[in-house]
């Protein structure tokens, strides 16, 4: 983005810039020192987890708009610029005698919530295995730091949840495990035109400085055959293996419930997965061959299993 193309931002937003790459700086710190195998205090590892949420932040302010970098100074120990605070600049974050462009913030390789996609590792991206943390690890410490809550049936065009910033900045990170995970953005679809609907797994979220993604959960209700149908299910890599998915999946059931028209609550399992939606009260109906019904919407994979919990007696299966 040349300097000629950028529009002038409010001061109010050129401080916030300033402010979110000063604590990207202090975030990558934090990430060395965990990678160098030393531990980190509670409120060290939950700013830690913010680093996702404070990179589309930065990465959206910047591409509205040239912002100034900040003045930096050479450290002479090392020849690493570094801010008039005397944090060191990362070279992919500022310059010294330049505006800072969309270029010049983390790739999107670098804001990748899964490393793997749906189609490569359903089964944990999924996350409905048991939890694998005893009670000393860290990161359950931080589960408990963020106070995790779910939020139903969030309407994400809608011009409340659009003037929301915090909604809006745990959204952008759905958007992105979302691409990740299944290659498209599921919120696209999450209309009343569309059909489907999101419910979101999320801590931190008194500010948008600090809500951090936890899963989200796609669905929508069929209430011709009284069914909640699950489409996409997904938590970021760095918080797999403790429950969230599990917990996701047992809001969506005890949720139907509250529902009159909703008989049973469906899904489609690839066979790693199969065993634990079983623990979770889902019972096998019939292997998904290219000969069933579907359409692009609502897709079935050939070898996956179709698997349903009845929540009420009644109502026509929506299987085949």
């Amino acid at each position: 983005m040349c300097a000629e193309s950028q529009a002038a931002v409010a001061p109010s937003e050129e401080k916030e810039v300033r402010k979110l790459q000063k604590l990207l700086l202090q975030i990558e710190k934090l990430a060395a020192r965990r990678d160098a195998g030393h531990d980190l205090q509670c409120e060290e590892r939950e700013k830690l987890a913010r680093q996702t949420s404070v990179e589309l932040r930065l990465k959206e302010l910047i591409s509205a708009g040239g912002v100034e970098a900040g003045p930096v100074q050479c450290d002479k120990a090392d020849g690493q610029e570094t801010t008039a605070d005397g944090d060191k600049i990362n070279p992919a974050m500022g310059e010294r005698s330049s505006h800072v462009s969309l270029a010049d913030v983390p790739t999107p390789a670098r804001c990748r919530l899964s490393s793997r996609s749906w189609y490569e590792d359903a089964v944990n991206i999924e996350d409905v295995q048991p939890p694998e943390i005893e009670s000393s690890e860290p990161a359950l410490v931080l589960a408990e730091l963020v106070s995790p809550v779910i939020i139903p049936d969030i309407k994400p065009h809608t011009q409340e949840i659009r003037g929301d910033p915090v909604m809006q900045a745990v959204l952008r990170q759905v958007r992105v495990l979302s691409n990740d995970c299944f290659l498209e953005d599921c919120l696209d679809g999450c209309s009343k035109r569309g059909g489907w609907r999101v419910s979101i797994l999320a801590a931190g979220m008194e500010s948008e400085d600090t809500a951090v993604l936890l899963g989200f959960i796609v669905f929508r209700l069929k209430t011709v055959v009284g069914c909640l149908s699950i489409a996409k299910l997904a938590v970021p890599e760095s918080f797999r293996r403790r429950g969230y998915g599990r917990q996701l999946v047992q809001w969506s059931v005890d949720w139907a419930k509250t529902q009159p028209d909703i008989k049973s609550v469906a899904l489609s399992s690839l066979a790693g997965a199969v065993t634990f939606y079983q623990r979770l009260g889902f019972k096998k109906l019939h292997e998904i061959t290219a000969k069933d019904k579907t359409d692009d919407d609502d897709p079935y994979f050939p070898g996956q299993m179709y698997m349903e919990c009845r929540i009420r007696r009644g109502g026509r299966r929506p299987g085949r």
